[in-house]
């Protein structure tokens, strides 16, 4: 960590640094991934790449559902 910026929050550090926050980083790859499998340049298939989208997505939904703060 960069010391002097190690007292701002997560992001301010990020506009300083300017940089993209994790999930920024997470849509953008997802997005290059998705460009490279309908242009025949990844070896995943596109409909096998969307139905992991949707098991993660339905994990994150249960996960929500079941979370009890205490």
């Amino acid at each position: 960590m960069i010391p002097h910026l190690r007292h701002l929050p997560y992001e301010e550090r990020l506009a300083k640094l300017r940089l993209w926050s994790l999930e920024d980083r997470r849509i953008r790859s997802d997005l290059l991934e998705v460009y490279k499998m309908t242009h025949g340049l990844s070896s995943m298939k596109l409909g096998t790449f969307l139905k992991w989208i949707m098991v993660i997505e339905l994990m994150v939904t249960i996960s929500e559902l079941t979370y009890y703060p205490v």
